[in-house]
């Protein structure tokens, strides 16, 4: 999908750690979302919509992409956060 994708995060191995990071986070949310363990779930969903939207922006800007993945990452972080605060309060 992202051919400049490894070089652009330095060889197939950073880009696959960063693959690894990503799906570890995404767990990570599950089991905080459930109620599993505790996790900052608001936090990391605050840090995923920025970090989205700069991934689109870059894709854009250096690569004149349209990242739809980075763009789905920021709504949802923000659909997340927003309500899992609701959740918390009633």
């Amino acid at each position: 999908m992202f051919p400049w994708g490894p070089a652009f995060f330095g060889g197939v191995v950073p880009w696959h750690a960063v693959g690894v990071l990503c799906i570890a986070t995404g767990l990570a949310l599950l089991g905080g979302v459930l109620r599993l363990f505790w996790f900052p779930v608001v936090a990391v969903s605050v840090i995923l919509v920025v970090v989205g939207i700069g991934a689109a922006v870059v894709s854009q800007v250096v690569h004149g992409q349209f990242h739809m993945f980075a763009v789905a990452l920021a709504v949802c972080g923000v659909v997340t956060a927003v309500c899992y605060r609701k959740a918390l309060r009633g």
